[in-house]
């Protein structure tokens, strides 16, 4: 309990800057249509779907969803992230739906999403497993599940040696399983364990290579990470014999 309390009151002191920092937000065309590509093949066009943003922060995707109109809804652990979320939907006229929770314990019934998104969150979960349980709990017969992350790291440290730079302090790095981020082989292996099928894996090449020309335009190193996007769909049931 106390990780996860530590893990909320970090993000809730950083909500009001979030999205100045980093990549937390799109900056520029070129960015946000390789983003909105992805969307297109996480929810191709013509479909209106129920959605769930799990660990929104300010509400990244969540937002980019309902601007296509799909019915969404966005969970965070911290308040002060939700708020700025809500803050952000008011202003764009849009109808998504923000509240406070947990993303290993989402209080939702059975089956109500057709598609469940994460970005940035896998590597900073205690139990990626028991979340992802209760994703898969939470989807609809042919529903997806997908998770944008990468591997927070630069190129040749080994994921055993990875730290995100003093986030939180060691105890609490300590409880996190794929801290510094899951490579996507392992993450798609977790998909197929909990029964997703059409499990693939998407390098978000054209993401990175937006943000590294921004990078270099604003004369910053540009960090190269690995990203990534994997999902899979919940099967359908077997057709019963007449």
């Amino acid at each position: 309990m106390m990780t996860k309390e530590t893990i909320g009151r970090y993000w809730n002191a950083r909500a009001a800057s979030f999205d100045a920092q980093g990549d937390h937000a799109i900056h520029g065309d070129e960015e946000r249509s390789a983003w909105l590509r992805l969307l297109d093949r996480l929810a191709p066009p013509g479909q209106i779907l129920d959605v769930l943003d799990v660990g929104c922060g300010t509400g990244f995707l969540a937002l980019l969803f309902a601007e296509r109109g799909h019915r969404v809804s966005g969970s965070d652990l911290a308040p002060e992230m939700i708020a700025r979320a809500q803050e952000k939907a008011k202003a764009a006229g849009l109808g998504a739906t923000f509240v406070v929770g947990d993303a290993e314990a989402p209080d939702w019934p059975d089956g109500s999403f057709d598609l469940i998104v994460s970005r940035h969150l896998f590597w900073t979960l205690p139990h990626p497993e028991q979340a992802l349980a209760e994703w898969v709990r939470l989807l609809r017969p042919a529903g997806r599940v997908a998770i944008v992350d990468g591997e927070w790291r630069e190129p040749g440290v080994p994921a055993v040696a990875a730290t995100t730079g003093g986030t939180y302090d060691k105890e609490t790095e300590a409880a996190l399983p794929f801290l510094g981020g899951a490579p996507a082989e392992r993450v798609a292996e977790l998909l197929s364990s909990r029964g997703l099928a059409n499990v693939r894996i998407e390098s978000l090449d054209a993401i990175v290579a937006a943000q590294r020309a921004r990078a270099l335009a604003e004369g910053r190193e540009p960090r190269d990470y690995v990203r990534y996007c994997v999902w899979g769909e919940r099967p359908r049931p077997p057709a019963r014999s007449p």
